[in-house]
């Protein structure tokens, strides 16, 4: 048995948790009061080392203007992360640099949660320690990032990482895959409310599967980047986007393609009640505006595919 270690603990450091084997547990409603100065909690196995099975469950944490980063991962594998809470730290709620298959369940930072005392520029940031040390192969599920000034979920070097369910809105932009990201799936993520963007996209082969979008989700660069599924208000593919391919998505507002061999497959207008005209499109040059099932065409645009060639042409 254990007694219950509920409380709130002031601190003005902490250990660094990048031991094998190590487990710590928030017995209780845990808050950690920070009071120091740069990275709350740290698991940081260092410039060339690499620490396997850390554990950290049930904490919540707290910082203030003197801080930095609420979390601090780097090096580390095989790990779990589950029920932390991070706020008021004005870098970010966490930042990881360089980890490989670790699981993060419920990690939140949400200023619904009560205000946030200092904004946090970012909630995640998945980053690399060198060259060839991304975040890679890790699960993130239910992640909650509401409300930060920046980025919620930032990923300059993330490879093969999955995110599951949770949110990402009120902020800034909710998820940025940066040109250094790949072959990252995105299921379910509601990003609702964020005020420049919802999603900007600008690696290679990153899926989005049934997003909830209420702003824009735009492809800047990359290729082979897709879509399925889920609700989009505006979606933007800028020049230079290679082999898009958006499938099964209902649109509210206007898709804008600049792309080379774009894939449109079955998406439906929802303000106009009705399946997007493409039945398979695949453009190779050029290209168009779709506004409500509307296509416009600039330049001149060449198309492959079965397709209803009468609203494919200039509207």
């Amino acid at each position: 048995c254990s007694s219950d270690l509920s409380g709130t603990y002031k601190v003005t450091s902490l250990p660094n948790f990048a031991v094998a084997g190590t487990s710590v547990y928030g017995d209780g409603n845990v808050l950690i009061d920070y009071a120091g100065t740069g990275v709350g909690l740290s698991v940081d196995a260092g410039d060339t080392l690499a620490v396997n099975n850390v554990q950290i469950e049930n904490i919540s944490i707290k910082g203030s203007s003197s801080a930095t980063d609420g979390i601090f991962i780097r090096a580390i594998g095989h790990s779990i992360f589950r029920n932390i809470r991070v706020k008021d730290f004005p870098t970010s709620a966490m930042r990881c640099n360089f980890m490989v298959c670790n699981t993060f369940d419920n990690f939140v930072c949400s200023g619904n949660e009560g205000a946030f005392t200092v904004i946090p520029e970012s909630g995640i940031i998945l980053d690399k320690r060198g060259v060839g040390e991304q975040s890679s192969a890790c699960t993130f599920i239910n992640p909650i990032i509401e409300g930060v000034s920046g980025v919620g979920i930032n990923m300059p070097e993330a490879i093969m990482n999955t995110f599951i369910g949770g949110t990402s809105e009120g902020n800034d932009i909710g998820m940025v895959i940066g040109a250094g990201s790949l072959d990252n799936t995105v299921i379910n993520l509601d990003m609702e409310t964020n005020t420049t963007s919802d999603l900007d996209c600008s690696g290679l082969r990153n899926t989005i599967i049934s997003p909830l979008s209420s702003n824009k989700i735009r492809f800047l660069a990359g290729n082979t980047n897709s879509i399925s599924g889920g609700s989009v208000t505006d979606l933007t593919i800028s020049s230079g986007v290679v082999s898009a391919r958006i499938a099964s998505v209902g649109y509210t507002g206007t898709l804008t393609d600049n792309g080379t061999s774009t894939i449109l497959e079955g998406n439906y207008f929802i303000s106009g009640a009705a399946p997007g005209d493409e039945t398979y499109a695949r453009k190779y040059s050029g290209s168009w505006t779709i506004t409500s099932g509307s296509y416009s065409d600039a330049g001149t645009p060449s198309y492959t595919g079965d397709r209803k060639s009468t609203r494919l042409n200039s509207s």
